[in-house]
């Protein structure tokens, strides 16, 4: 039974050069989305942002901060390249889609889910790389401080656990975002 359905679904979504573009952004999408809401509700993102997390493992503020630049690093090498992917596919699939029956048209539902995939990318720019450089700054601060056998100052910490909340706040957006392209993305096979 699966097999058909998965069958049935392929050839739907392989039927014309429009629709053949929604696949890998249909791939580019959910990763996004659900790689992100994942390690935002029990990955080490909420270890590492929320207090509780911190306090139940015994992570300190300083380690956390580490743990956070490790995670970013791996994580700026994988996001904007599937929301990217996500968002040309989904604009090539709304340039090439021949109309539907009925003269409706998927254009609007998939020029939408480009836009909502490539938006997280000027979010991005404008509102949390610089509270990445900080972060980032008091990661390389830590590493700079560790061959003496200290880490932050009360101060440094208080600021990152600002910067962790402030991220934590707008990183939401990001996930909407995601959650909008994808959910777009799965109601245009469907209609297809």
């Amino acid at each position: 039974m699966s097999a058909s359905v998965c069958a049935a679904l392929a050839s739907k979504v392989s039927s014309t050069p429009g629709t053949a573009f929604l696949g890998p952004g249909l791939v580019g999408s959910s990763f996004f989305f659900f790689a992100n809401i994942g390690e935002s509700l029990s990955g080490s993102l909420r270890t590492i942002l929320e207090s509780d997390g911190r306090d139940k493992t015994g992570l300190s503020v300083s380690k956390a901060v580490e743990l956070w630049g490790f995670v970013h690093g791996n994580a700026a090498r994988y996001y904007p390249l599937s929301a990217t992917i996500a968002a040309l596919s989904f604009l090539a699939a709304g340039l090439l889609s021949p109309p539907l029956a009925g003269g409706s048209s998927l254009k609007p539902l998939l020029f939408t889910a480009s836009a909502a995939a490539f938006a997280p990318h000027p979010w991005s720019a404008l509102l949390i790389c610089s509270i990445d450089r900080r972060l980032l700054a008091l990661r390389d601060r830590i590493q700079e401080k560790s061959s003496e056998g200290r880490s932050l100052s009360e101060a440094e910490e208080k600021e990152a656990v600002e910067l962790f909340d402030k991220w934590k706040r707008l990183h939401l957006f990001r996930i909407i975002a995601s959650f909008l392209s994808w959910g777009l993305a799965v109601i245009a096979i469907f209609l297809v």
